[in-house]
């Protein structure tokens, strides 16, 4: 069992707070794809994370409780991403088709509600906006959902003509494309903002 606390959560921090994180290729837009780049060594399936709080209340609750653990941790089952944004991160855990919103400087963790109704299968890689959006690939239904921080389904991004299985997503913010790699094809399919494939 690991515990993301210490230099894990500083190397946290210091992803949700940097402007160009992977130093060895200068890029004029925020890469929050942690999973390929650290993730692995940060989260990993049985990781806990202390010192945070979350609601769980009633039957659900009690139920997610013996899952996860008390109140002030959460227990992560199958970390598959992990996206931010000054001082914000979302954690994407597949096994418990649940995306945990962290705020690190008031070191509250909450999960982001009933967003796993959306997906046909698991969800996959997330790239967090400045305006605290984020967009989630579920490869399955070859689709990438957009959502509000609240969880609120914004558009879906699918063309089955192009995108087949989608494993990655970025936004270039400036003009609002979403770039959508598709690992069956090996391409990748640019949307506009209103989810229209260009």
């Amino acid at each position: 069992m690991v515990v993301l606390v210490g230099c894990s959560v500083t190397k946290l921090e210091k992803f949700a707070t940097e402007k160009d994180y992977n130093k060895t290729t200068p890029r004029t837009y925020r890469d929050t794809g942690l999973s390929q780049k650290v993730g692995d060594e940060l989260l990993t399936p049985d990781s806990i994370i202390m010192g945070g709080s979350q609601s769980l209340g009633g039957y659900t609750g009690q139920f997610q409780r013996m899952m996860i653990g008390n109140e002030d941790e959460i227990k992560l089952i199958e970390p598959v991403a992990v996206g931010g944004t000054e001082g914000l991160l979302y954690i994407v855990d597949a096994g418990a088709r649940t995306v945990y919103k962290y705020d690190l400087a008031m070191n509250d963790i909450v999960p982001v509600k009933d967003i796993a109704v959306h997906f046909k299968g698991n969800m996959g890689h997330i790239y967090v906006a400045k305006d605290r959006s984020f967009y989630i690939v579920d490869s399955v239904g070859k689709q990438v959902l957009h959502f509000s921080e609240q969880g609120i389904l914004l558009t879906t991004f699918q063309d089955y003509a192009n995108l087949s299985r989608p494993i990655d997503v970025l936004v270039d913010e400036e003009n609002g494309d979403v770039l959508v790699a598709d690992g069956s094809f090996s391409h990748i399919v640019v949307f506009n903002a209103l989810g229209k494939a260009v």
